[in-house]
């Protein structure tokens, strides 16, 4: 028979492996990072401000 400790320590054994498995299930999930989209919006940021600079330039 478990006493309290032996019973403590089998269910904190079982809690740690159903949150390493939901761990691993959540890292899975996790969206993916879309370096095209975050390019394309540097880009555009680069263009903005290069236009700003030559409107500034012609506006002198």
């Amino acid at each position: 028979m478990l006493g309290f400790r032996g019973l403590m320590a089998l269910l904190s054994s079982k809690l740690k492996r159903r949150q390493s498995a939901f761990a691993t299930l959540k890292g899975n999930l996790l969206a993916k990072p879309n370096y095209q989209f975050e390019k394309r919006q540097k880009d555009l940021a680069k263009k903005s401000k290069q236009e700003e600079k030559r409107r500034q330039k012609l506006a002198d």
